[in-house]
């Protein structure tokens, strides 16, 4: 697969930029009621090649959400939503631009997808959230393995929540290793996270690329123990969904979150850590965690 791009056209969805706009059906086949699409774009990626987008929208209101549901069509390998300051350094202008890998901006990380089918209700009480003035950045990335020309649109959608109905809001944390070297044949990995603060753990999911088949994430509280918060194989095309963790595991600061990343490498060579699907690994879980306020850095990897 050629890693580099050629010059890739991309419409966005103006309303989608300008207002909040009624969702047109649910893709999961769940529930669709109060679901709306709070950002999307069209796209198109020539055969073999692949791209990175970052889509940027400021909000003049708050923005509470109680369920995260991507809009992902075929060549989605993931999306990523995060807030912060469009005045900062890594903000910029409303709209739709082509962007690297790891321009993920924002340190305040609030969902990953990689598939339509992966919605996440938070639990009763909990919620996300976008402040009012701050700036949502959904970045994601298209692969074309096929020999044709894919098209779509990618978004997010979101089903609100009454702000009196939260008690306590919900962020995530990129755990896991950024040093990584997978051999070929079978092999396993370990990366740990000591949390930044007092924090407690409601949900995760993994991430990692083709090779990967399986993830063990364990949770070594001080308050509660040694608890496993995911043991499960992996599918590259199915697996990278969030899973609630119940019940919660109660963490103190430093406690360590320990990913153990398990691979089958068919290729004959060393797989690097990297953003590549086929060429590339990674090892790394996204864990929801609260109160939202304490987690100062999105990434908690060695």
């Amino acid at each position: 697969m050629r890693r580099t791009m050629g010059i890739i056209a991309a419409a966005i969805d103006l309303c989608s930029i300008a207002c909040d706009s009624p969702s047109p059906g649910d893709p999961s086949g769940g529930d669709d009621s109060g679901f709306e699409v709070l950002v999307s774009a069209d796209w198109d990626v020539e055969a073999g090649n692949e791209q990175n987008y970052c889509l940027k929208k400021t909000f003049d209101h708050d923005v509470t959400i109680g369920s995260f549901e991507a809009l992902a069509p075929p060549g989605t390998h993931h999306t990523i939503a995060s807030v912060g300051d469009p005045d900062g350094a890594d903000g910029g202008p409303d709209g739709l631009a082509t962007c690297g890998s790891y321009e993920h901006h924002f340190e305040s990380m609030l969902y990953e997808s990689n598939t339509t089918k992966d919605r996440f209700d938070f639990p009763d009480g909990f919620a996300a959230l976008i402040p009012a003035g701050q700036q949502l950045n959904l970045n994601f990335h298209i692969l074309n393995a096929t020999d044709h020309t894919l098209r779509g649109t990618t978004g997010l959608r979101i089903k609100r929540v009454a702000p009196e109905m939260v008690e306590n809001y919900a962020t995530t944390i990129f755990m896991g290793k950024v040093s990584l070297s997978v051999p070929p044949g079978e092999s396993t990995h370990m990366g740990s996270c000591a949390l930044p603060d007092d924090l407690s753990i409601i949900a995760v999911q993994p991430h990692m690329h083709s090779h990967a088949t399986h993830q063990k994430v364990l949770a070594r509280s001080s308050l509660m123990g040694d608890t496993v918060i995911l043991d499960d194989s992996f599918d590259f095309d199915s697996s990278m969904h969030f899973r609630s963790v119940d019940p919660e595991v109660p963490m103190k600061r430093n406690d360590p979150v320990e990913v153990y990343c398990s691979y089958d490498n068919n290729t004959g060579a060393i797989l690097p850590w990297g953003q590549g699907a086929w060429d590339a690994e990674m090892c790394f879980a996204m864990v929801y965690v609260y109160p939202a306020e304490r987690v100062l850095s999105s990434a908690c990897a060695n």
